[in-house]
C-alpha cells in the first residue's frame, strides 16, 4: 500500500460555459485564497476563449485570445486556418470523441480543447506559487470545478483531460459546482451567511439556484454538498434573446441585420453587465454601435441617440418574466418534495443571480425562505473548491456516505416491498436493493479494493450499466430511495453466457483523492474502468 502524503496547497481551477478562473491556498490557512488575476487586468477571471495556431498548438486564452484573433481577422491573416473557440455553450454530449464547431465552422474535439485549456490555468497557478515559494506536485491537491448540467460524463472527461494537461491522477478532484458553493462561506461576513454555513456543515438541506447565462441549475443539497435532486432551467440567455429581438424591433431588421457578429457579442456584453448592476426600477442606459444609430426608433419606450440605447423600465422587466416564471416552476417542482418542504435556505450563485430584479422575485415568491446572495457571487464557487481541497481528509477517514451497488436478491415477505416483486428466469426476485459495500463511518485504508459478482440478463442494446450509490443512512433499503442517489456510472460492452445471463465482477478502489469503478466480464475477462468522485 501506497503512502498517503498529505497535500500542502489546495488549488482550484472552476472550468464554465462562459468563464474560467483558478485561485491556490495554503492548507495552514485555506479560507484565505491566492486568486490569480486575468491577463485583461479587468477581472480576476477569464472568458471561455481558446486560440490554437493552425498546426492546432496552443496559442492564447482568455481576453488575449480574444485580442489575438480581432488582430488577425482585421490583418486578414489566414484567420480560416487558426481554431478559435468562444464559449461552450453548446455542448451536450461529454465524452472523448465529442466534437465541438469552432468559430469558423471547423470540427476538433472537446478534449483537446479541455486539455490545452486545464494545461494554461495550471501553468498560471505554478507561476504565481513560483513567485513566492518552490512546490512540487505531489504536495498540490488540484479541485476541478464543472458546471452542474455536465453530470458524472463531464466528470470523467474533466479528470482525463487534466491527467494529460500533467495534473496527477492521484491529486485531482473534480466536483459539480453547486456542491461546493455552500463551502464558499466558510468566511462568511454578513449574519446570514454565517447562519447558513453553520446550517449546512451541521447537515440541514437547502437549495442551490445556479443562474448561469445559457442555463440555470436548481438543486437541493443536504450533507455539506450531497446532491439530493438536479432540475434544469432557462438562463439568461433566453432575457438576452428577448432583449435581441427587442433591438431588432427598435431599429428595424434591415438595419439589424447588418450587424457583425463581434458586435452583437459586444452589445450582450454591455447589456448583461448593465443587467447585473441596475437597480429594480431603473431603465436601460447602454452603448450600441453607431450602425444603428437613427433619429426615431419604431418603439415609443425604447430612444436611440448616437452610440446610445434607453429602454423604459417597464419594458426591460418584461425582458424577465419568461425566465423568472421558469425558475419560479422550478422551484415549487423541488419543493414539492417531502424532504424539502421544511428546507430554510436557498442560495444563489452564478452571474445571473446578481440581478436584482431576480433575486427581487425570489425573495417575493418564496418569502418564508432565508434567500443567500453573495456580494462575491462570481468568486464564490472558487473559494468553495479552494476550501473545499484545503479540508481534504486522508483515506483513513470515516466515509461520510454508505456506498454501494444495485441487487436483485430471492424476494422475502418479511423485508420487501411487494411493489420491488419481479419475476426473472423463474425466479421472484426483489429488485432496486441496496447492497452496500461501505457503511457510513467506516474507516478506509488507501487502496482498499471490494469486488461482488453479479449475473442478470443480456439486454438488447449490448451494454450494461454498472452503477454505484450513495446514502444519508447507514442502512440504506433501496438504491431509489429518498436518501440515495447515483455516484456514478460505468457504461461496458458484455459477453452474454450459453443462458444468456451476463457475469460481471463489479469493484470499487478507494484511492486518495478518487474512487476507481472496475467491471469485469467473467466471461472473457475484460476489464473497464472509470473514477468518481469521493463527496
Amino acid at each position: 500500500m501506497d503512502k498517503f502524503t498529505p497535500p500542502v496547497l489546495s488549488a482550484a481551477i472552476n472550468i464554465g460555459d462562459t468563464h474560467w478562473c483558478c485561485g491556490v491556498s495554503s492548507f495552514t490557512n485555506p479560507q484565505e485564497a491566492v486568486v490569480a488575476i486575468s491577463d485583461s487586468k479587468k477581472c480576476w477571471n477569464f472568458r471561455t476563449a481558446l486560440l490554437l495556431n493552425p498546426d492546432k498548438s496552443f496559442h492564447s486564452f482568455g481576453c488575449k485570445a480574444e485580442e489575438n484573433y480581432a488582430d488577425i481577422t482585421e490583418a486578414a491573416k489566414d484567420q480560416h486556418t487558426y481554431y478559435y473557440f468562444r464559449n461552450l455553450h453548446n455542448i451536450k454530449k461529454f465524452h472523448k470523441h465529442a466534437m465541438v464547431k469552432d468559430e469558423t465552422g471547423k470540427m476538433f474535439p472537446l478534449f483537446d480543447i479541455l486539455v490545452h485549456s486545464i494545461r494554461f490555468m495550471k501553468e498560471l497557478l505554478e507561476r504565481r506559487v513560483g513567485e513566492r515559494c518552490v512546490i512540487i506536485d505531489s504536495e498540490i491537491v488540484n479541485v476541478l470545478t464543472i458546471p452542474a448540467r455536465w453530470d458524472s460524463d463531464g466528470k470523467q472527461l474533466v479528470r482525463q483531460a487534466a491527467q494529460q494537461a500533467g495534473i496527477q491522477n492521484n491529486r485531482c478532484i473534480v466536483v459539480l459546482e453547486p456542491v461546493v458553493a455552500a463551502l464558499g462561506y466558510c468566511a462568511g461576513e454578513t449574519h446570514d451567511e454565517i447562519s447558513f454555513y453553520k446550517a449546512a456543515e451541521s447537515g440541514a438541506a437547502y437549495i442551490v439556484l445556479d443562474l448561469r447565462g445559457k442555463t440555470s441549475n436548481i438543486s437541493c443539497h443536504q450533507h455539506n454538498g450531497f446532491l439530493r435532486q438536479l432540475l434544469q432551467c432557462e438562463g439568461g440567455d433566453s432575457v438576452n434573446d428577448d432583449f435581441l429581438k427587442l433591438l431588432k424591433q427598435a431599429v428595424g431588421e434591415e438595419r439589424f441585420a447588418q450587424l457583425e457578429k463581434g458586435d452583437i457579442d459586444e452589445i450582450i456584453d454591455c447589456f448583461e453587465m448593465k443587467m447585473c448592476s441596475l437597480q429594480t426600477n431603473s431603465s436601460v442606459n447602454m452603448k450600441i454601435p453607431a450602425s444603428l444609430a437613427q433619429k426615431k426608433p419604431f418603439l415609443d419606450d425604447v430612444k436611440i441617440t448616437t452610440h446610445k440605447l434607453r429602454v423604459s423600465s417597464e419594458r426591460y422587466h418584461q425582458l424577465f418574466e419568461k425566465t423568472i416564471t421558469a425558475i419560479e416552476r422550478s422551484m415549487k417542482q423541488i419543493l414539492q418534495n417531502e424532504q424539502s418542504k421544511e428546507l430554510e435556505y436557498i442560495l444563489m450563485i452564478g452571474e445571473f443571480s446578481k440581478c436584482e430584479i431576480v433575486q427581487r422575485a425570489i425573495r417575493n415568491k418564496f418569502p418564508e425562505k432565508r434567500i443567500i446572495v453573495s456580494v462575491d457571487t462570481d468568486c464564490l464557487v472558487l473559494k468553495g473548491a479552494i476550501y473545499y481541497g484545503g479540508i481534504l481528509k486522508t483515506p483513513i477517514s470515516e466515509v461520510k456516505y454508505t456506498y454501494g451497488i444495485q441487487h436483485w436478491p430471492k424476494f422475502d415477505n418479511s423485508r420487501h416491498a411487494l411493489d420491488k416483486l419481479v419475476v426473472i428466469d423463474g425466479v421472484i426476485r426483489c429488485k432496486d436493493v441496496f447492497y452496500k459495500y461501505i457503511e457510513k463511518g467506516d474507516r478506509i485504508p488507501t487502496a482498499r479494493r471490494i469486488s461482488y459478482v453479479y449475473r442478470q440478463f443480456a439486454s438488447s442494446s449490448g451494454t450494461i450499466d454498472c452503477t454505484v450509490y450513495i446514502s444519508t443512512k447507514s442502512d440504506p433499503v433501496y438504491v431509489d430511495d429518498d436518501e440515495c442517489a447515483v455516484l456514478g456510472v460505468l457504461r461496458t460492452n458484455f459477453t452474454a453466457n450459453w443462458k444468456g445471463l451476463v457475469e460481471i465482477e463489479q469493484s470499487l478502489i478507494f484511492g486518495e483523492t478518487c474512487i476507481s469503478l472496475q467491471a469485469k466480464d467473467m466471461v472473457t475477462g475484460k476489464v473497464c474502468e472509470t473514477q468518481i468522485e469521493y463527496v
